[in-house]
Order: C-alpha cells, then structure tokens, then sequence
C-alpha cells in the first residue's frame, strides 16, 4: 500500500549526504547525453502525456540508474516555477515520472499559496550515506528543496522553518513558517511522494526537505482553457448586450403605447 509519511524520526538510510559508488557523481554526469527518441525500456507513455501537456524538455542517454531520464527546460511544473538554487550546480534531471507527479502537485501547491520552488539536487548517481544501497537520487526519483517563495515572501527551510510544530500552518508563530508547512501538507495530500524528510527528520536535513518516491499511479493531465476561450466570453458578452438592448426597447415601447391609450 502506498502511503505517504512525514518523517519524524533520524534514520542514517534516510540521509541525503552520499556515497561514491565507483566514481564521483561528476564522472557520471559527463557521461549524459541527448537524444531524440525514448530509449528502449523507458516509459514512453509518460514522455507522451509530458508533451501533451506541452512541458519543455529534452531526452537524455547515459543516466545511470534512471528508468526515463529527462532534463526538464521549462520554467514553471504545473503553474509553480522551478529555480535552480544560488550555487547549484546540477542540472534538472529527473525521471520522467517524478516530473509528471511533480506538475500534478501545481494546482495543490498553488492553492496553498506557493508559487516557486527552489531545488538544489536532483538526480545525483550516489549511494545513500554509510551504505551500498543507491540513493532515490540515483534513480530520478528524488528532489531536495532549500526555499519556496510566494505573495509571504521567500522562506527558506535553514532560516524559517519551525521544528516540532505540528499542523498545516495554523499552529506556525511565523509567516514563513507557516507557508513551510503548508508545503509539507500540499505534497503529502493524496501521497504523492511517498517521503518528505524535513529538518524534524535528523541533522542532515537540517537546511532542505527531501522529496522521494513519486505514486507510480499518478497521471499529469493539465486543465488548460480552451485556445477560443476568449471567442466564447466575447460571444457571451455580446449576447448581454443584445438582451439587455432588446429588454430596454420592449420597456419603452411597452411604456409608450399606455400612455397612448390613456
């Protein structure tokens, strides 16, 4: 069963520093390179609904240990911005499917006031720290979030977030807080993502929550307006007109004609 769990407890497998596997994940980056249709075995039926949806990306060969590897161009996943975090370097590389889960969450996100989130690791080939298991990073399956901003301002997870405060926000004595927290219950509603490791977690999560283990049963498919929306309303707006017109001059010349009579 696919439940999604706040992490409340350290856990050394849970850390998001890292192991070398053979070589350091830079080897490893050098090694990607783009290419111009799905590799075999990879999940095209997600490539497909991503440009359906008509987010930017481009395909990628050579990502050790992810399934459907992409890089993703767009500015925004599901109307909320992803901003590459000051001094980061990696680029964002995912799995297909954790960047389809990542848009189904706009919408969530938005409602709960967050319009950009800044990451700073996504797929990194490593194994989890102090032992040989590969990481959800190595995957594409994971992304690690230092900030979000919104109409609250810019929060940060180091700088702003309140350990030990329960809720979605209400119980937060602070603004950034607050919107912290409503962060966590957006991405944990409907189980998304599986685990979100946040600052209550351990040290190692001390300045960034950790997102891990996308729901295999989500499916992205954006609720755009119709392209002749504007035709409609125009239509719309015309026919009160008309309407309105037709009522006035029914009134005045149903009005005259009694005066008439009189």
């Amino acid at each position: 069963m696919f439940t999604a769990v706040l992490i409340l407890v350290a856990s050394t497998a849970a850390a998001t520093s890292y192991d070398n596997v053979d070589h350091p994940p830079s080897w490893y980056d050098k090694q990607v390179v783009s290419i111009d249709a799905p590799a075999a075995g990879s999940n095209g039926n997600c490539v497909d609904r991503l440009r359906k949806a008509h987010i930017k990306f481009r395909l990628l060969g050579g990502v050790k240990g992810v399934e459907t590897p992409i890089e993703v161009t767009d500015t925004s996943l599901g109307l909320v911005r992803y901003k590459r975090a000051p001094r980061t370097k990696r680029r964002f590389i995912l799995d297909c499917h954790t960047v389809e889960v990542l848009a189904s969450l706009g919408l969530r996100l938005r409602k709960a006031g967050i319009a950009t989130i800044y990451w700073s690791s996504s797929w990194r080939y490593s194994y989890r720290k102090g032992t040989k298991t590969l990481s959800a990073h190595a995957h594409g399956n994971a992304l690690d979030i230092i900030a979000i901003d919104g109409k609250f301002g810019y929060a940060t997870v180091k700088g702003h977030y309140e350990k030990g405060v329960d809720g979605c926000g209400e119980n937060n004595k602070s603004k950034q807080g607050k919107y912290l927290r409503r962060f966590s219950c957006a991405v944990l509603d409907k189980a998304a993502f599986a685990t979100l490791y946040t600052p209550d977690t351990d040290a190692m999560h001390a300045d960034h929550f950790h997102l891990e283990g996308p729901n295999a049963s989500i499916r992205y498919s954006p609720r755009r307006p119709s392209k002749h929306r504007w035709f409609m309303y125009l239509l719309a707006l015309i026919a009160v007109v008309v309407f309105a017109a037709a009522g006035y001059w029914w009134w005045k010349s149903d009005g005259t004609k009694v005066v008439e009579d009189e």
